[in-house]
């Protein structure tokens, strides 16, 4: 599960380190006589100091798990649903960057900020059209990524807004696919290995279940026409409105179980569109009931 007060979970707002956060200073009073020391504390400070704390608690509760099982899952080759190097405790801060004047930028805009991972869109994501991946944007963005150190699992795109797999009209739903593989192409192209699509909507027309499938379907076929890319196709979460699939995690797990290739398929957990959903996640009883539930 990718990890934006951003939406997603892999993407709120970015943050530079700076090395001293706390500082004591003598202030003078009138005469030169010495005043109280002042501990002063950035904003940045606060922040760093909040992640110390969830740091030690994450060890803490590692420390405590027997080694057998505590071995495995650092040596997993998957974890939390997406492939990931072996858990180190930290929190990844990024956000939704912008992909203006070609997608490398994306790179420069999260690095600037400090942002540790990135969303972004590898399109224009409200037109049908639009013009291939440059070879050399490819390789700038591959460069970048290198550079600064960014894993590639920690990059997610989102997928166009027109995508609607689950469309009752079968000219949309071929449209949708003939869209999402030109997008799991240009990932590959990237280097990228998820891409994050809203499911669909049944625009009313059909049940809820016939969507279901129509998305399954067009899934499976994205999957074997980009056999051996191995991208990933991300599921997002949704908000319970109207006709759109998703808000229910049941429709969600009913979804993966029709598509053929599960080790291609994932979840994005999209906090906004939860507590549009109904679970309240400024409450720690809110937030288990959607892990449970997950």
């Amino acid at each position: 599960m990718p990890a934006r007060a951003s939406r997603k979970l892999s993407g709120v707002g970015g943050l530079k380190r700076e090395e001293d956060d706390n500082k004591e200073r003598n202030t003078k009073g009138k005469g030169g006589r010495e005043g109280k020391k002042v501990k002063r504390v950035s904003t940045v400070g606060k922040i760093h100091k909040v992640k110390d704390v969830l740091r030690k608690e994450i060890n803490s509760k590692e420390d405590s798990v027997p080694s057998t099982s505590k071995q495995k899952s650092q040596t997993s080759a998957v974890l939390n649903g997406s492939p990931a190097s072996p858990r180190t405790g930290e929190l990844y801060i990024g956000f939704h960057a912008s992909s203006a004047g070609g997608v490398h930028h994306a790179i420069t805009h999260a690095v600037s900020v400090g942002a540790r991972c990135l969303a972004l869109f590898l399109r224009p994501q409200r037109t049908w059209a639009a013009p291939p991946l440059a070879p050399s944007v490819a390789s700038m963005f591959r460069t970048l990524r290198n550079t600064h150190s960014i894993q590639e699992h920690m990059i997610l795109p989102h997928g166009s807004y027109l995508v609607n797999l689950g469309s009752p009209d079968k000219e949309q739903r071929d449209k949708s696919v003939e869209m999402l593989v030109e997008e799991l192409g240009r990932c590959r192209d990237l280097g990228i290995i998820m891409f994050n699509i809203h499911p669909g909507s049944s625009c009313g027309k059909i049940s809820r279940d016939e969507c279901i499938r129509n998305i399954a379907d067009g899934v499976n076929s994205a999957h074997v026409r980009t056999v051996g890319s191995g991208v990933k196709v991300v599921l997002e979460n949704m908000s319970c409105q109207g006709h759109i699939i998703g808000g229910d995690l049941r429709e969600i797990k009913q979804i993966i179980d029709l598509v053929v290739d599960k080790s291609r398929v994932g979840v994005c957990l999209d906090t906004c569109h939860a507590m549009a959903a109904g679970y309240d996640l400024s409450t720690q009883a809110g937030f288990d009931r959607l892990l449970e539930e997950f």
